[in-house]
């Protein structure tokens, strides 16, 4: 079954250039193309669609007017924006429920790309039904208090850059969004951004503040108390993963690119338990209470009670938001790396490694609830005796 594109764009020119730019993907495509928001409203009603990608600043109904009706209509599909690099502030409008973004001018190649992960995310997870709730998820939730902070400091109009990098930098919701809003394609940057307080530094404390303030990239989270998820012990473990996946490439002589990776990897490791918690809050708490009781591992109690894991629904969000297909794969498989063909040792594995350690460093090697590390998979790639040089690296 071909998947289902829809372009938007008012200007016939642009549509064109789609049109002869993609001919070559037309055997695995059905596209569809659009002048305007209301005729991509009735092909959306009329039968659902994969993908959406549209133009920002069309008459009557404008981008991101149009994805919020899509994502209501159809729910699972993805949604991009393709935008000129001059409407970056009405693009900022589209942040609450555009998944992805695209600047004008762009090559076929990047369009190809970004639309092909975004639809391999699909065998990620499995269950329809949890890719339509991922979809629809804006924001990923932030500590009361620490929510209540940034608002304070974007409130007060001579707040600095730091101040406000240093909050976000907190909590693991803010800082998930940033970075996907700061690597985005929109902005065209040569390098990846993987700190919190330089990603702010470059977006400015202007259009922070008009990102947060006028179009609700963050959120509190409501379900805290009920799920029993503490944000912070959370948060403390993913900046731990990512320090200590930073280390493993520094003993393994691995360039700054992949430890950079590593390290982002690390940090969002575990999201897929903000989204559990947050939009499952009753099965959170009986999956932590039946992990312990059964003393089984808390990730197939997910898979028991949910049909999936965090890291599944984890990875499927961040691939959403366009993150490196890399970071999403650790992401997905930092419980279980052997299942990546791996020939040598990739940021999955420097992950699973990292948050295995970490685990071992709180509680032993026999730590409870956590699977430990994959020695197998550690041994086809010939790295089983580096588990101890890594151990006493990152304890240093």
């Amino acid at each position: 079954m071909k998947t289902r594109i829809l372009f938007v764009d008012d200007e016939e020119r642009v549509l064109d250039g789609l049109r002869r730019m993609l001919r070559g993907m037309r055997h695995e495509w059905e596209m569809t193309f659009v002048d305007s928001a209301a005729r991509a409203l009735d092909v959306v009603r009329e039968e659902p669609v994969d993908v959406v990608v549209t133009d920002m600043r069309m008459p009557r109904m404008d981008g991101a007017a149009l994805l919020r009706e899509v994502k209501e209509i159809s729910p699972g599909a993805v949604r991009i924006v393709l935008s000129g690099y001059a409407e970056r502030e009405m693009t900022a409008k589209a942040l609450g429920t555009a998944h992805q973004y695209l600047a004008k001018p762009t090559d076929a190649e990047t369009v190809k790309g970004v639309i092909g992960r975004a639809c391999s995310l699909r065998n990620l997870l499995a269950s329809e039904p949890l890719q339509e709730l991922v979809s629809r998820i804006q924001t990923l939730p932030s500590v009361p208090v620490v929510y209540g902070r940034i608002m304070e400091l974007l409130g007060q109009p001579d707040s600095s850059a730091s101040d406000i990098g240093q909050v976000i930098a907190e909590d693991l919701g803010m800082t998930a969004k940033i970075l996907q809003i700061v690597n985005s394609a929109f902005f065209g940057l040569p390098r990846r951004f993987t700190d919190v307080n330089q990603a702010v530094a470059y977006l400015g404390t202007d259009t922070i503040r008009g990102l947060v303030l006028s179009s609700g990239v963050f959120s509190q989270f409501s379900n805290e108390g009920r799920s029993g998820l503490d944000p912070d012990t959370l948060f403390q473990h993913c900046q731990s993963v990512g320090v200590f996946a930073r280390k493993i490439c520094a003993a393994e002589k691995l360039s700054k690119d992949v430890a950079d990776d590593a390290f982002m990897a690390g940090l969002l490791h575990d999201i897929g338990k903000l989204i559990i918690a947050d939009r499952f809050a009753d099965a959170f708490r009986e999956i932590a209470e039946r992990s312990i009781s059964e003393g089984c591992h808390f990730h197939d109690m997910e898979d028991e009670v949910l049909g999936a894991t965090h890291a599944e629904l984890g990875a499927y969000l961040m691939g959403l938001w366009g993150l490196p297909d890399n970071i999403v794969e650790a992401i997905g498989y930092h419980h279980r790396p052997g299942e990546c063909d791996d020939s040598k040792l990739g940021v999955a594995g420097i992950v699973h490694a990292a948050d295995g350690l970490s685990w071992e460093h709180l509680e032993g090697e026999s730590a409870t609830g956590h699977e430990p590390l994959d020695r197998a998979y550690f041994e086809r790639l010939g790295l089983a005796d580096r588990l101890g040089l890594w151990r006493e690296v990152i304890h240093a």
